[in-house]
């Protein structure tokens, strides 16, 4: 056992690696730490945050998110926002679509970004075969909720 020790903590029969941190209990009320000067575990009163719940996902405890949120670009204008809402806009500008706001311990930082470089306008045109005296044209709005 001494030599188990010398590699890290013991802690209810599993060994920890210096400086691990782990969850001490079944329900992530407790979260411990293998301190790396003397080889034992300190503990102290923890828990998930908002929107999170402990469990073991790849045979890891943890705090997992209750919910995953989708957003989407469309084409170079239409965009859905994590929360639901559509945008639509155009710009030849660089844009982000997701990102970390600051930066965080165990969050790896990361930015989902594209580039609008240009616009291409066109026309469409087509015979009017005489169904109506003038030319007539329509405008449909894509992205609305």
């Amino acid at each position: 056992m001494d030599a188990l020790i010398a590699c890290g903590c013991v802690y209810e029969g599993l060994l920890y690696g210096p400086g691990e941190e782990f969850w001490g209990d079944d329900g992530c009320t407790k979260r411990c730490i293998c301190m790396e000067e003397n080889r034992k575990v300190m503990c102290h009163q923890a828990s998930c945050r908002a929107k999170e719940e402990c469990g073991v996902k790849d045979g890891i405890r943890g705090c997992y998110p209750t919910s995953y949120g989708v957003c989407t670009a469309v084409g170079s204008t239409h965009y859905k926002s994590f929360d639901g809402g559509w945008f639509t806009f155009q710009g030849t500008c660089l844009y982000q679509l997701v990102g970390l706001c600051k930066s965080s311990r165990g969050l790896v930082d990361f930015q989902v970004q594209f580039w609008i470089i240009c616009v291409h306008i066109f026309d469409v045109l087509g015979p009017n075969f005489g169904h109506h005296p003038s030319p007539q044209s329509w405008w449909t709005s894509f992205g609305g909720r």
